[in-house]
C-alpha cells in the first residue's frame, strides 16, 4: 500500500489478502504445496517436479487446479479476480 492509498482501499486489500490466505490454507495438500512453492516462493516447476518425484505436467495441473479453486473461493467471498468470475445468476 502506498501512503496515497485511501484507508478504505487499504482495508479492502487487507481483507482480500486475509481471505486469500485462508483459501490457500484450505487447498488440498498437494495443491497447497505446489501453489506455495511455485507461485509464492518462485520454485521452478522442473525443480519441484524432481523434488516431489513427479512430472512437470502433474505440477502444472496441480497449480492450475489450485488457482481455479482460489479464484472460485475469492468470488464466493465477494472478491472476484476476473470479470468472468462474477456470478451471472
Amino acid at each position: 500500500d502506498s501512503p496515497t492509498t485511501d484507508p478504505a482501499q487499504r482495508t479492502e486489500r487487507r481483507e482480500q489478502l486475509s481471505l486469500l490466505a485462508t483459501a490457500v490454507d484450505r487447498l488440498p495438500p498437494r495443491q497447497h504445496e505446489v501453489f506455495v512453492a511455485v507461485a509464492l516462493n518462485d520454485v521452478p516447476m522442473d525443480v519441484l517436479a524432481f523434488k516431489l518425484g513427479s512430472t512437470r505436467n502433474a505440477i502444472y495441473k496441480n497449480l492450475f487446479d489450485a488457482r481455479r479453486s482460489l479464484r472460485r473461493s475469492m468470488a464466493a467471498d465477494g472478491h472476484p479476480v476476473f470479470p468472468e468470475d462474477i456470478s451471472r445468476d
